[in-house]
């Protein structure tokens, strides 16, 4: 029975040690999702950057509010309202229409940025959402490479959401994860 709680008790401390580790030496975490849209850049541009649509293809969104600026032009700020309570700011830092948007993300738990970046393919358009995430606490900077994995697979579900709203068909699970 000893050697059962001592087995358990180093494997906890082995856990928390780990975890440790991760917040001192892992600060963010950096991963890319990318997808080929069959449809125009600026049906593409338009259906991305469209509050009113994002609820169709970015899962548990449910509004949006401008707190500042306006519309996409560099420095608006808004908050984004989630099923649950979920909230987040976001605060727009670069922007060139039909080629990329760069936004500030913030909530109670972390902080990070998302570039999302528009390539002409002539008959698509190539969406590649570029994401940095930051933990706001230790314990979050900690959990932010336990979580990379779950958060990646949530782009890559969206963006395919997002492929089938602007080309109006079911989803080929064409989104892919990209090496940062």
């Amino acid at each position: 029975m000893k050697k059962v709680l001592y087995t358990g008790s180093s494997l906890i401390a082995a856990a928390v040690l780990a975890l440790v580790i991760m917040g001192l030496f892992v600060p963010e975490v950096e991963y890319t999702a990318t997808v080929r849209i069959t449809a125009s850049m600026e049906e593409v541009w338009q259906t991305y950057t469209d509050m009113e649509q994002r609820s169709r293809w970015l899962e548990g969104f449910e509004r949006s509010e401008q707190l500042s600026g306006t519309g996409q032009a560099v420095g608006a700020q808004s908050v984004h309202y989630f099923e649950g309570g979920n909230t987040y700011t976001e605060t727009i830092t670069a922007v060139q229409a039909h080629q990329h948007i760069t936004t500030e993300i913030s909530t109670d738990l972390f902080t990070g940025t998302v570039t999302a970046i528009f390539e002409d393919q002539g008959d698509a358009v190539r969406l590649q959402q570029q994401t940095v995430m930051r933990g706001a606490t230790f314990y979050w900077r900690a959990m932010m490479p336990l979580l990379k994995p779950l958060r990646q697979r949530q782009k890559l579900d969206a963006l395919d959401r997002l492929e089938d709203l602007v080309e109006g068909s079911p989803s080929r699970g064409t989104a892919r994860q990209n090496a940062p």
